[in-house]
């Protein structure tokens, strides 16, 4: 059983490219340049470009997180749904990010975070439980 689950998780992996200067901080303004679906068996989806495929205005989308522990996103009038699902809190624990989500129910998701230069990574691998939600188990 447990083995099936684990061959059923997903990792998703979230690319952000700093708009300041300091890249060791989360603390700023980010933008999303990938979203990469990578399966147990190796095969890998782009997220981000079917989204952008579907809703050009994505490509404009800031993500903020505040120094005082909450998390937004900027977006242009054509995006404004995703400004009103980003809504969370996060916290950073050693390269462990949190976010709870607003407005949706207060759900936790956590990832860890790497940095690469300029660029902010981060890794989430799904929960069995988060795979009974998304329908992937």
């Amino acid at each position: 059983m447990v083995v099936s689950i684990l061959k059923r998780c997903l990792l998703l992996v979230f690319t952000m490219a700093f708009v300041q200067v300091n890249a060791q901080s989360i603390v700023g303004s980010w933008k999303r340049l990938s979203t990469t679906l990578e399966y147990l068996d190796g095969k890998k989806e782009d997220l981000q470009a079917t989204l952008v495929k579907n809703m050009p205005c994505v490509v404009n989308t800031v993500y903020i997180f505040k120094a005082d522990g909450t998390h937004y996103s900027q977006s242009t009038k054509e995006c404004e749904m995703i400004d009103k699902m980003g809504m969370a809190n996060w916290q950073l624990s050693g390269n462990l990010l949190t976010l709870e989500m607003k407005n949706q129910g207060n759900v936790k998701t956590s990832y860890t975070v790497t940095f690469s230069g300029n660029k902010m990574i981060l890794t989430h691998l799904y929960t069995a439980e988060e795979n009974k939600l998304t329908g992937t188990n």
